[in-house]
């Protein structure tokens, strides 16, 4: 079938409504025919772009749905839809207090069912100190990345960090500052650490992602401080503790500047996508294009991926990594808020980009009608289908759904599956119900997560969940 034919299914899809012998329904066991739906504040939620909001959501083995809803609340869902009131208090938890100053970035679940988040955690305040006799460099306030982890029931876990909790910079060297009039004889600075991702491998060992600020520079053009970041991949042990036989003390540092969530692989390895640094004493000379590393169980790169364990890719730091089971790697691309127009890239296990996959690697299903479609997130069903979510606009009509969920399948070399449909799902008249992030429920079904917005919810804001039956 070529290309534009594809394209016009897909554009009639749109103007038509559901289809009515499409194979992709809503999952009647789930929710109220398919949908569930909870009021909660979603700030940070609904725009986030891809890569940022997709790790606030995870499912256990069991089904069990998880949601980081804002920056503190951690929401629980049986696998039916409705409310986990038996995690935490009333299906929820309160990851830390209002006082304590952490930026939440993911969650994930262990095999054993406990939740894991993870955030970057800032002083609580300046700390009070005698006048400086040199002006400090930029970037003096310490940083460091906190983890909580959770019992199947919600409650803080004592054997992770002593009382279900830690607070690690991971052995990684502070800042050095040079010597400069303005800072004094130099030496180490303060220590910066941020967490990008959180993810468990297949072992059930814990894997973070993030960036360390390494040393401080001066411009040679204006003499002006410029901070040097460098990414990171590190594992922790079972008790929170850095693990000794991952990368250097249980970390490996990439070099580059940011990085992506942490993809685990099907052997014990992981991936990470990390950017190009942003040239501070240069301005305007950055290039849009990252990096794809793929580190062994050990840590350390594998040397038959791309070149000695790392490829460039065209895009930036927001890409999706999706191991397909095949050894291959499906790329997800998005460089804003909202991706308007869908693409597609696999690369095959030595890095290479996968001929036989769309067109020369990369696949464009079908041209997004401006203004209407936004694509936000997509997994791998246990058949090898493609699903991918996103959000749909319907025409302005009085009293209508303003947004509705998106979902639609492709076929293992990237071609849009019209028999599965392109689905449409709405939450009530004049209701905005944007999808987020897609995960696969253990019945292989797809299960689509988002921002609500409703003037039926205290509130008006809620998370929205739907499930359907997997694809053929």
């Amino acid at each position: 079938m070529s290309k534009r034919v594809i394209w016009g299914l897909a554009l009639l899809a749109l103007a038509l409504p559901a289809a009515a012998h499409a194979h992709g329904k809503l999952d009647p066991s789930f929710g109220e025919g398919g949908r569930a739906v909870r009021a909660v504040g979603v700030d940070g939620f609904f725009y986030s772009p891809i890569g940022r909001t997709t790790g606030r959501t995870a499912e256990s083995t069991d089904g069990r749905i998880f949601v980081l809803a804002n920056e503190r609340t951690l929401l629980a869902f049986e696998p039916d839809g409705s409310v986990a009131a038996g995690f935490g208090t009333g299906g929820s938890v309160e990851v830390f207090d209002t006082d304590e100053r952490v930026v939440s970035v993911g969650i994930t679940v262990d095999p054993q069912g406990r939740v894991l988040v993870a955030g970057t955690a800032l002083p609580q305040k300046e700390p009070e100190q005698e006048p400086p006799t040199a002006d400090p460099p930029i970037g003096e306030t310490p940083q460091a990345i906190f983890v909580a982890r959770y019992t199947p029931a919600g409650q803080p876990d004592p054997s992770f960090g002593g009382d279900g909790r830690i607070v690690t910079n991971l052995g990684l060297a502070p800042a050095q500052v040079p010597a400069d009039p303005r800072w004094g004889p130099g030496g180490a600075g303060p220590t910066r650490t941020r967490v990008s991702g959180i993810a468990v491998d297949a072992a059930g060992r814990i894997i973070l992602s993030g960036t360390h600020l390494a040393r401080y520079e001066v411009c040679k053009a204006d003499g002006m401080p410029n901070s040097r970041w460098e990414s990171f991949v590190a594992r922790l042990r079972d008790d929170g503790n850095p693990d000794p036989s991952f990368g250097h003390a249980g970390a490996a540092v990439l070099g580059a500047d940011p990085i992506g969530p942490p993809t685990p692989d099907e052997s014990g390895g992981v991936y990470a996508s990390v950017g190009t640094p942003f040239p501070l004493c240069a301005l305007g000379q950055r290039e849009a294009v990252g990096y794809l590393f793929h580190l062994d169980a050990a840590g350390a790169p594998v040397a038959s991926f791309g070149q000695g364990g790392w490829r460039n890719i065209p895009e930036d730091v927001n890409v999706k990594l999706l191991p397909d089971g095949r050894g291959g790697l499906i790329l997800m691309p998005s460089n804003g808020s909202w991706r308007r127009k869908l693409i597609l890239r696999r690369l095959n296990a030595d890095g290479s980009w996968d001929r036989h996959f769309g067109r020369g690697g990369v696949t464009e299903p079908f041209e997004a009608p401006r203004g209407t479609l936004s694509f936000a997130d997509a997994a791998i069903g246990r058949g090898g289908q493609i699903y991918v979510t996103g959000s749909w606009v319907r025409k302005a009509r009085p009293g209508t759904a303003k947004r509705r969920f998106l979902l639609f399948q492709l076929g293992r070399q990237g071609n849009l599956d019209p028999r599965y449909g392109i689905l449409r799902t709405g939450f009530g008249k004049g209701t905005t119900a944007a999808s987020r992030s897609l995960l696969i429920a253990p019945g292989g079904g797809p299960l689509l997560i988002g921002a609500l917005q409703s003037p039926l919810l205290p509130g008006g804001q809620g998370i929205a969940l739907a499930r359907y039956l997997p694809g053929r």
